[in-house]
């Protein structure tokens, strides 16, 4: 059986390095050097987490919140892991009673609903999400989706992603990933010290306050 994969991450990285295209075979990808370690180093925690109740914040009608339950910590700078609920908000914009969508990009965050969060600290304008890379992933059934396929790995170049028709082993768990990732922030962190340094040295706390100002987080 021949294996197919897509590498995701790739467009939100581009401005910060080169990107070309390879062709093989007639298959294209985008190979951006560091994509993972970036991705990985940029978030201040990268939690997987139960969407427990979603509705408006009270002192601030413009800001949805979200409460996130039976959280696993994979790895960054912030554990969480002690806590049995956390509070994140984000931009009132595609909102519903039970669910929002806190980047048009991004799949939308449901009661009820699992996700693989990239979190990133700072005053924020749509989430505290990484705005270098896709930061919300969806899980069902124990199986981490992705752009109508599942996760079947960490490559260097990003999450990949394909479909059980093009794969001969099974996607990837929630643990198995979560346990991937860990490992490759792990190396990550060992590659790339400086990168590693620099962004241990901001001190980006986990705010719920917005920046009205920007779209981007600080």
């Amino acid at each position: 059986m021949r294996t197919k994969r897509a590498t995701i991450w790739g467009v939100g990285l581009a401005a910060l390095v080169a990107v070309s295209i390879n062709q093989h075979e007639g298959e294209a990808f985008v190979r951006i050097p560091y994509a993972t370690d970036a991705v990985l180093l940029e978030s201040d925690a990268i939690v997987i987490a139960t969407v427990e109740k979603v509705g408006i914040a009270r002192d601030d009608g413009e800001a949805v919140e979200l409460t996130l339950s039976r959280a696993r910590y994979v790895g960054g700078r912030w554990d969480s892991s002690t806590q049995a609920r956390t509070i994140m908000r984000v931009r009132r914009a595609r909102h519903n009673d039970t669910s929002v969508r806190p980047r048009v990009s991004e799949p939308a965050m449901r009661e009820g609903g699992r996700y693989l969060l990239f979190l990133r600290g700072g005053r924020w304008g749509d989430a505290p999400l990484i705005g270098v890379a896709q930061s919300i992933y969806e899980i069902r059934e124990n199986q981490v989706l992705c752009n109508g396929g599942e996760i079947y790995g960490v490559g260097e170049f990003g999450l990949l992603c394909s479909t059980r028709e093009q794969q001969a082993a099974p996607p990837l768990s929630e643990s198995a990933l979560s346990d991937a990732l860990g490992e490759a922030l792990r190396v990550a962190r060992l590659r790339r010290p400086a990168m590693a340094s620099s962004n241990d040295r901001a001190h980006r706390t986990f705010q719920l306050a917005r920046y009205a100002g920007s779209m981007r987080n600080e």
